[in-house]
């Protein structure tokens, strides 16, 4: 794999390191639109609205 499709590669993944972003993703797509609202997603993961519409950045 050259170098630069590694690198795309590792950040993406990076992001879904996190176990709250991967619970969202699954209910997500289980969604017939692919999407749902902060207020349906903060309680599946235990969390507030305003920390579930704000995730930790990938750095």
């Amino acid at each position: 794999m050259p170098k630069e499709a590694a690198i795309w590669l590792a950040i993406r993944l990076k992001a879904l390191a996190y176990p709250v972003r991967l619970q969202l993703l699954e209910h997500l797509l289980y969604q017939p639109a692919r999407e749902d609202s902060t207020c349906n997603l903060a309680p599946l993961v235990k969390l507030s609205e305003p920390t579930v519409s704000h995730p930790p950045g990938v750095a």
